[in-house]
């Protein structure tokens, strides 16, 4: 998937986020049979002082359970490895991946990604929440998306930035108006059509849940 292939989800994602794949040596990747990959980035929430959460999505091929290890370490490389640990995830979960990482010092920057089979995710960076009294703190703040209308190139920006705590999104997740509606002109020019290409909502009426609209 390209940068400007990239849905609001993937691009969130990747807010702090490094390119480099997971390559902690010495960490064993847990027996799969089948191709899979990671191809809806990773995340990480909810801080404390002594831990934070981390997220992943995993799409195999073939239906059925995948063991999936996780790694935080110090550094971007993912070599000097503070925590790591497997989480089986499979349909049940929609194949997300999340572990509740404890043990980390307060106020602590961390990198972090994921791997399973031979596939890697991109390497996340991620902070445990300091102790004492805080003086500032920088959001990066966001609003509603149109997947039709552009390459969100504005969270590639984002991503870059060093001095960002926090990212915020305040909007809708995506504007879901069908290929006949607001957009659809420009979806066609950008190559961008949603699918299915009518408007999600309708689609609901019709007994389909709005997890059927894919982009």
């Amino acid at each position: 998937m390209s940068k400007r292939e990239w849905t609001r989800r993937g691009a969130l994602a990747a807010a702090g986020a490094a390119t480099a794949a997971c390559s902690a040596p010495n960490i064993e990747t847990p027996a799969y049979q089948g191709d899979l990959a990671f191809n809806h980035g990773v995340a990480s929430g909810d801080p404390k002082q002594d831990r934070v959460i981390i997220w992943t999505r995993v799409s195999p091929v073939n239906p059925g359970p995948v063991p999936v290890r996780w790694i935080v370490a110090r550094n971007r490389e993912l070599t000097d490895v503070v925590k790591t640990g497997v989480i089986e995830t499979s349909e049940a979960r929609d194949y997300t991946v999340k572990a509740d990482v404890t043990g980390l010092r307060a106020g602590a920057p961390y990198f972090y990604g994921f791997r399973a089979g031979g596939a890697v995710s991109a390497v996340g960076k991620t902070s445990t929440l300091p102790r004492g009294r805080t003086e500032q703190v920088k959001l990066g703040v966001v609003s509603c998306a149109s997947f039709p209308h552009g390459f969100f190139n504005a969270y590639e920006a984002l991503s870059r930035r060093e001095d960002v705590d926090v990212v915020v999104h305040l909007g809708d997740y995506i504007y879901e108006y069908g290929l006949s509606g607001y957009g659809g002109e420009t979806a066609t020019q950008l190559g961008r059509v949603p699918s299915p290409e009518v408007e999600c909502t309708r689609l609901a009426a019709r007994g389909l849940s709005r997890a059927a609209c894919a982009v």
